[in-house]
């Protein structure tokens, strides 16, 4: 086996790991800047999982080192690709976790389920109130393109 062999097989290790845990509530994760990206930190370095969608799902699962640079990728291919790996299955599911726990989805879910079951809710006002000298915040607005001078 090579090195190359060796890492990615570590890589997958890694995400298997990953997703153990973060299905068993001990680590946790946080949305990172971008858009379906969630990061886990760890001591030394951190993990960032990705999704995007072109004319299909990809998956993605990078390691970072302290100063937040990628040093190694594992990464889903095409699902009509006749070479599909395994790890496409666990790329997914691991996103999917990391996703599920870093907006507290789980949670949020078991609080209104709760709310859902007494027949309570929140009831806040839909009614929109206008400052009376706000020219642009009122009904009589006629909102045209040019500012109230």
């Amino acid at each position: 086996m090579g090195k190359d062999e060796d890492v990615r097989n570590r890589m997958i290790a890694m995400a298997e790991r990953l997703l153990e845990q973060t299905l068993a509530g001990r680590i946790s994760w946080t949305q990172a800047d971008e858009e379906d990206e969630y990061l886990y930190s760890g001591t030394a370095g951190s993990v960032l999982v990705s999704h995007t969608v072109r004319n299909y799902d990809l998956y993605s699962m990078h390691l970072l080192n302290s100063r937040g640079t990628t040093v190694e990728s594992l990464r889903s291919v095409r699902p009509d690709d006749p070479f599909t790996p395994p790890e496409n299955e666990l790329l997914e599911r691991l996103f999917d976790a990391a996703r599920r726990e870093a907006l507290g989805v789980d949670s949020l879910l078991d609080t209104l389920l709760v709310d859902i079951e007494r027949g309570s809710s929140n009831k806040t006002s839909t009614k929109t109130t206008y400052s009376n000298d706000d020219p642009w915040a009122t009904k009589k607005s006629s909102y045209d393109d040019e500012p109230p001078f």
